[in-house]
């Protein structure tokens, strides 16, 4: 049992401080883009992520694919409906992605991930919400389901759940295709 509880810890601890480390680049690299975006540095990472952002999102959404696989399946954590519905999308995303890298049609495959990466992050958000205020609406039930949508697992630095994490992987799969870019149509 020790052992079990000690993977269980430090898989939260990577996995939180993966999103940790991407919401922080996320948000530093916004907020300088906003304050200049002709900076030289901009245009040398624009460079590089137009690229490679297939590559990339392909990178971001298997981790999410294997980080939720990981907690249902190894840790034994069920999810609930709006995690089935993430999982959805995010594993789509990743099927997509890796076909589209297959066949030498990445950017493809990057518009039909951000285009599923959209109700992603919408699901995702209204999940952090519930998770966040768990106090005002402590059982929230999405349908058939046994699990509480509401019921957070752990909560890393302060503010990443499960949930969180979706919604950092759609966001840097969105980020991906605006910083290649290309346009949502």
């Amino acid at each position: 049992i020790l052992l079990c509880y000690e993977m269980e810890y430090i898989s939260r601890l990577i996995a939180s401080t993966l999103v940790l480390l991407v919401d922080i680049k996320l948000v530093t690299d916004g907020i300088l883009l906003l304050i200049n975006p002709s900076w030289s540095w901009w245009q040398a990472k624009k460079t590089f992520y137009a690229r490679h952002a297939p590559k990339l999102a392909l990178v971001v959404a298997l981790t999410s694919v294997a980080g939720s696989l990981f907690f249902s399946e190894i840790i034994g954590w069920p999810p609930c409906e709006l995690c089935w519905w993430q999982r959805i999308f995010m594993y789509s995303a990743a099927t997509v992605l890796g076909y589209s890298l297959l066949n030498q049609e990445g950017s493809i495959g990057l518009r039909y991930a951000a285009v599923l990466s959209a109700p992603g992050v919408l699901l995702s958000s209204y999940h952090v919400v519930l998770h966040q205020f768990e106090r005002l609406v402590p059982e929230v039930t999405c349908g058939a389901g046994e699990i509480s949508c509401s019921l957070s697992y752990f909560v890393s630095y302060g503010y990443i759940t499960i949930p969180t994490m979706a919604l950092t992987g759609f966001l840097a799969i969105l980020a991906l295709y605006w910083v290649s870019g290309r346009e949502i149509s």
